[in-house]
């Protein structure tokens, strides 16, 4: 899959034994699609992944496998995590 910008990625050593990656946030492209895209290129699904937007971490450091697995749904208002299925 290919981005028309890439996410900027910070490759930590390790977090409490696990490895760790920072991602600072932009609009595009999708982080969930970019997750998928980690993985795909074969990074671990144990990672454990922070999410920031400037200095706000965005969403609690969880596992690749996890943003990985997830979508989004958007409302009016609202925009909901749904689990992913590929196609």
């Amino acid at each position: 899959m290919n981005h028309p910008r890439p996410i900027p990625a910070i490759i930590n050593a390790t977090t409490v034994g696990k490895p760790t990656i920072r991602i600072d946030l932009l609009v595009e492209p999708s982080l969930l699609d970019y997750c998928r895209q980690l993985l795909a290129e074969g990074h671990h699904p144990e990672t454990i992944i922070h999410v920031y937007r400037g200095e706000t971490l965005c969403f609690v450091p969880a596992r690749l496998e996890v943003f990985a697995n997830l979508t989004t749904t958007e409302g009016d208002h609202t925009i909901r995590f749904r689990r992913h299925y590929a196609p």
